[in-house]
């Protein structure tokens, strides 16, 4: 008997062995009397059995492989960016066909695959496929929302193929049996919102939206150096600029809400900054006598922030520092407490101690300032001086002080005077 998969004398045996000892097998198949279970987290749709970094080919079979991060849940498998970025598209098993490996017999395609008629060219397809030791195929049918691609991933090694393929299968077959998995029917309007997604969230449309983002920067910085008179051609260039970089981006924000509403949406803290960088924009175009107006029409030059979440080597930057501020933080707090020690010392010592300090240079008329108590009698002409008092007359003062010697800021002129 063959109930586990797969069966010694396969050449994936070993590898399952391996992966049995490393407690790393598929979920456990569920049983038809698991439905009464009083535990029903096991049948949410979206509990998440594994999730690692593959390779996963482009849409054309002989097409590069490109890194992405795939999730495995109990209703569908889903792919995203490495950047962690939200999920690209997801592959729901109402909608897959089969699963096939590199050393699939024909009796494992008939256990991986729908025995139907109406998917027998699926099955014809993916049985010709060509693939590497470490590949698995996962088909979708003719007439689901992916047309019949055929999904190609790449495992680190045959370990992870085997449980990976494993886990595909243990879930397809108990797709039916699953009361939160059952979705329902997909309406147009889902289907188009996932091709919507799909194209936005591809690195070639998310370039486009960074190179337009830093033209508008551009734009903006030229309008700045330039200063174009009030009515002028200049100015009117501008505002077509304006006003045609404000439809583009009022037009690209109703497509990512379109495509990702409500709740990948919402949950992004950038959808907020472009909706209000957006706003502003559309409201300075239609009511430009609005007072205050054009101090809210800067936000439009923050849009270049944008680009930190376009560009992942951006985006890993801004997260490092993200993660420096608490250590930072922390060292602030100790040159606070050692300036504050530093403060007091100075108030108990140099309360009552005038401070020599230059108040004017060769190229400064003489004359005593109006804050100038004494002038010294042996000073160079061409430098006067004044004996301040107040340096570190109390602790905030004494703080002031050190945060100029602490700056490099007169440092010399305290410690010399």
């Amino acid at each position: 008997s063959r109930s586990a998969y797969p069966w010694p004398g396969h050449p994936l045996c070993c590898a399952a062995c391996r992966a049995r000892r490393a407690g790393r097998m598929a979920p456990p198949e569920l049983k038809r009397g698991d439905l009464n279970h009083k535990n029903k987290q096991c049948l949410d749709a979206d509990i998440i059995w594994r999730e690692q970094k593959l390779l996963m080919q482009s849409s054309h079979l002989e097409g590069p492989f490109y890194p992405r991060v795939v999730t495995l849940t109990t209703a569908y498998l889903s792919y995203a960016g490495t950047d962690g970025t939200s999920a690209i598209d997801n592959i729901w098993f109402r909608e897959v066909v089969g699963v096939r490996h590199k050393y699939s017999s024909e009796r494992d395609l008939k256990e991986c695959f729908l025995q139907k008629h109406e998917f027998s060219k699926e099955f014809e397809l993916a049985s010709q496929l060509q693939l590497e030791p470490t590949d698995f195929i996962v088909v979708t049918m003719n007439k689901s929302y992916h047309k019949g691609r055929i999904f190609t991933f790449r495992v680190p090694s045959e370990d992870d193929l085997l449980v990976w393929v494993g886990s595909i299968v243990r879930l397809m077959r108990n797709q039916k049996e699953l009361v939160n998995a059952d979705q329902g029917d997909v309406y147009w309007i889902q289907d188009l919102r996932r091709s919507v997604k799909r194209y936005y969230v591809q690195d070639t449309s998310q370039v486009t939206v960074a190179v337009l983002i830093a033209v508008n920067f551009f734009i903006n910085l030229m309008e700045s150096e330039l200063q174009p008179e009030k009515g002028s051609d200049l100015e009117n260039l501008f505002g077509i600029f304006d006003w045609s970089l404000t439809i583009i981006f009022t037009l690209e924000l109703c497509i990512n809400m379109f495509a990702t509403l409500v709740k990948e949406f919402v949950a992004d803290g950038w959808n907020w900054f472009d909706t209000v960088v957006v706003l502003v924009s559309l409201v300075s175009l239609f009511s430009d006598n609005i007072p205050g107006m054009s101090v809210l029409r800067l936000l439009r030059a923050f849009r270049v922030f944008r680009l930190f979440k376009r560009i992942p080597s951006l985006k890993q930057v801004l997260v490092a520092l993200n993660q420096s501020l608490p250590p930072m933080f922390n060292a602030f707090i100790l040159v606070c407490l050692i300036t504050s020690i530093y403060s007091i010392m100075a108030v108990t010592f140099f309360s009552n101690v005038a401070v020599r300090m230059p108040i004017a240079g060769p190229d400064l008329p003489p004359g005593p300032p109006a804050n100038m108590s004494l002038t010294h009698p042996n000073c160079p002409k061409e430098w006067m001086y004044e004996y301040r008092e107040d340096l570190f007359a109390d602790f905030f003062t004494a703080m002031f002080s050190m945060f100029g010697v602490l700056t490099g800021d007169e440092w010399g002129d305290l410690c010399r005077g």
